[in-house]
This record gives structure tokens, sequence and C-alpha cells, in this order.
């Protein structure tokens, strides 16, 4: 089976796209499928196990708007004139996206679609004119409309993708983010603390990932005041960095929290079980914009960052998206989204409750290895591509 699996995305940028694309092309490559990755030569990837990928890079305009197009175009006449043509396009659906999957079907190939959620959204989140929403939703649409099947990465984004698209049905496959569960581990913490330069005293209310207008990351800020009531040592450490890392530094300022909340910036994908294993508790707040709102409605996501956090066995506060209802009780609490009163209350409880914590520790780590692996994933979604590949009498081996 040769798989052309073609990213929208930056992959030098320690995001969860990236390590979706990474973390599943290692998994199909050990599942013995011949997979070929194509990029924008925006950055490269640097990441764990990079020698065992196979990425080629495409040049485009770094411009917002046209990036993707002009990616998406030059890729086209690429992949055009590459041969031999594989038996499957894996696209990871991306705004604008429109030519290399086109080819798909010029060439008479197999079209699979990778849905994190409605492309739209994203467009929203960065406050694009809405001419472009038009054209996001359009482009969309286009590629249900051509692609002979698409992995969700969520039940409720597939039930979504039906009623909004019209999608039949068993063009459908729900299949969740997984997460590294050998690099993702829990770690001695005070080794962890020491090694990092962090005292072994304090209690850290830890979040990494990406700072996007959807993750929330305020809520935490917001909360901490009410925290240090009754935990007056605790900290907030935010570990990564992105757009929205201004206005969250904005939040501290107005607070006066500078001594009380911790920037890392940007931390090498290496280093993350570290950070996260020095943290008390992990947050994961969403909310804060229209778009997570529009999001959730519509099917939610399946959070990268949760399944880190429980495989590291950390407990967990995420706010109610739709694919985390298996955190609460189990890993952590599921909690309102913009309920800052609701997240400190939980913090609270978790932070004068070391029994508590180590029940979610160990059920959340357990959780992990049995469901959540990489390697499962690929499994399955290799299992999705011969189911596909049927219909033109492919044989598996």
């Amino acid at each position: 089976m040769k798989v052309w699996s073609i990213f929208y995305g930056n992959l030098s940028l320690n995001q969860g796209p990236t390590t979706h694309f990474s973390e599943l092309t290692k998994g199909l490559v050990q599942a013995a499928v011949d997979i070929t990755g194509y990029a924008p030569a925006l950055g490269r990837y640097a990441g764990p196990h990079k020698d065992k990928l196979h990425i080629k890079y495409t040049w485009t305009l770094n411009i917002p708007f046209i990036r993707v197009v002009v990616y998406d175009l030059v890729l086209f006449f690429r992949l055009l004139f590459t041969f031999p043509k594989p038996d499957i396009f894996y696209v990871r659906a991306a705004y604008f996206s429109f030519f290399a999957p086109l080819l798909a079907k010029l060439c008479r190939r197999k079209l699979v679609l990778e849905i994190n959620g409605f492309v739209v959204d994203d467009v929203i989140s960065k406050g694009w004119p809405k001419p472009l929403h038009w054209i996001s939703i359009n482009c969309e649409k286009f590629l249900h409309s051509i692609a002979d099947a698409s992995i969700c990465v969520s039940a409720t984004i597939a039930k979504a993708v039906h009623d909004t698209f019209s999608v039949p049905e068993q063009k459908l496959f729900a299949l969740e983010n997984g997460v590294n569960i050998e690099h993702f581990r829990p770690l001695d913490k005070k080794a962890c603390r020491a090694e990092l330069g962090f005292a072994p005293d304090i209690d850290c209310i830890g979040y990494v990932g990406c700072f996007t207008g959807w993750d929330g990351i305020e809520h935490i800020v917001r909360a901490l005041p009410e925290i240090q009531k009754d935990f007056p040592q605790t900290k907030v450490l935010l570990v990564g960095d992105g757009e929205q890392k201004s206005f969250v530094e904005s939040e501290v300022k107005k607070l006066g929290l500078e001594k009380e909340v911790i920037f890392t910036g940007y931390a090498p994908y290496r280093d993350l079980p570290k950070y996260l294993n020095v943290f008390t508790v992990a947050v994961a707040p969403y909310g804060g914009s229209d778009s997570i709102q529009t999001r959730n409605k519509k099917g939610g996501l399946s959070s990268l960052k949760c399944k880190e956090y429980i495989s590291s066995g950390l407990p967990v506060i995420a706010a109610d998206i739709s694919g985390v209802d298996y955190i609460n009780n189990l890993a952590g609490f599921v909690i309102p989204q913009g309920d800052t009163k609701a997240l400190a209350e939980r913090v609270k409880l978790l932070l004068g409750d070391a029994a508590l914590r180590e029940k979610f520790s160990l059920a959340g780590r357990e959780y992990a290895v049995q469901n959540c692996s990489w390697q499962n994933v690929a499994s399955k979604t290799k299992e999705i591509f011969i189911e596909v590949l049927k219909s033109n009498g492919y044989k598996n081996g």
C-alpha cells in the first residue's frame, strides 16, 4: 500500500498538528505502509524519529491568506509529475486546500481526508474577513464531495460533518487522536524540578501547548488569586508560545501576578515530559473565543494535550468541550468553559487531597496505555485505508 500524506502546516512548530502528523506517520511506517509526507517548506520537522519519516518539502509564500493556496497549487504540479502515483492521497483538511486533493480524483486514486474540526473555525479565530469564511466553507464542502472517506477525530465531529455536508455515514470513520505512551510517562517529580530549576516545595498549575484564542489560557491566570487564598505557594506554569501569548501576559500584568505566573516559552518536544512532571495539576481550560464555542457545538475536538496529561500521570481539569468526557472522575474533572470559579474550586480540591491526585494519576495513565497509543491509532487507520481500497480490488499484503 502506497500513501501520500499531505500536510498544510509548519512542521517546525511544536503544536498538535505536528504531533499528529509525525506520530501517525511513524505508526503507519511501523505498520508496513509505504508512506511519503508532503509539507510546506516553512520549517522542517526536527522532532523524534525524524529519520524514520520520509518527508518532502514544497516551496510556498509565507503570507497569510495565500500561503496555503500557493503551496497547494505548487504541490499540485509537483505531484502531477511524480511517479508512481500512490494508492491513497491522505489529506489533512486545511482552509483553502483544493488542488492537491483534486489531483487524487484526476489520477483516479482514493482520497481520504483527516478531519480535526470544521476548517472555517480556524479562519474565524484568525479574524479574517467574512468573504474568506465563505471560501473556506465551500472548499471544505468541495473536499467532502470528492473524498472517498473521512477520518474524524471524534464521533461528534463525524456526526456534525454528516449533518452539515450530507456526507454518507459509511464514508465517515471516527478515530480519536493518540499519545506516545513511551514518551509521555510519569517521571520522578523531584528530579524533573531540580533539572529544570523549579523549587521542590511549590505547587504548579500547568498548561502545555500553543497559545491560541480558543485555548482559554487566561482563565488559569484569573483563577490564581482565588487559589492562592488557600494555597499561597501555588504558581502557574505556562509552557509554549503562540499568537495569544501577549494577551495572556497582559492579563498577568493587569492582576499583578508577574512573579506568580511563569512563562517558559517554546520547549522542545523531547523536554515536554519533564515539564509535565513538574506540574501538580494540569489544566486544559479551553474557551475564550467564538471559534471554540462554535466548534464545540458542531462536534468539539480530540484534545491532544489532555491525552499527554493523563499519559504522564497527571490529574487533569478540562473545560467541557466535546471529546474530554472520559476525564471526568476518572483522571480529573470537567468544568464549564470560562467558569473561573469552578476552575479555582477544583484546583483547590486537588491540591488539598494527595490521595485523590494519586487515584486520578494511576487511573489516567492506565486509560492512556490501554486506549490511546499512537500505534493503536495507526493500525486502525491502516484498516480504514484497506477498507477504502477494497472497491478497487486491493488485496492486503
